[in-house]
């Protein structure tokens, strides 16, 4: 295993070798951290007054709940590099509570786009017209004042 070595100068260097493989992975975390930070740049740069402006009220819950999970997320990543198990700290039972809430708007987002169907009038009248036009005339009670010789209007359309 080669090691890189971190002089301090005079000392003895053979202590501060750091392994290449931790190196490479603190380069790999920097760079994933530096990515996050990218991304979330835009969002902490308008702020998110500003933005909630724009947002109806679950979209608004929505970005809230998110960046408190993304925070938090982070929070434990920072634990899991301290030495700290964040399994036994209060982090988590957070992070659990904040799934079961974006659960619950994810649920509340999906009723509200499917809560109101769009009704083509058009297409509904021809499906009761056809729908109608389809029974036997013969097993519609008749009306007590018809002839019984005159035919129905309904008799006289070609069936299906």
């Amino acid at each position: 295993m080669a090691a890189v070595e971190v002089g301090r100068g005079g000392e003895d260097e053979e202590d501060d070798a750091v392994p290449e493989e931790i190196e490479e992975t603190c380069l790999e975390v920097h760079e994933a951290l530096a990515g996050v930070d990218r991304l979330l740049k835009p969002v902490l740069s308008v702020g998110r007054v500003s933005l909630e402006e724009r947002m109806d009220e679950l979209d608004s819950a929505s970005l809230i709940l998110l960046l408190a999970y993304t925070m938090n997320s982070l929070f434990w990543v920072y634990l899991t590099t301290q030495g700290v198990s964040p399994k036994a700290h209060p982090v988590k039972k957070e992070l659990e509570r904040l799934q079961k809430a974006m659960s619950r708007a994810k649920i509340l987002s999906e009723q509200r786009r499917g809560a109101q169907p769009k009704v083509n009038v058009g297409v509904a009248k021809r499906l009761v017209r056809g729908a109608l036009w389809e029974q036997n005339p013969q097993k519609r009670p008749r009306e007590e004042g018809a002839g019984q010789g005159e035919e129905s209007p309904s008799s006289k359309r070609p069936s299906k």
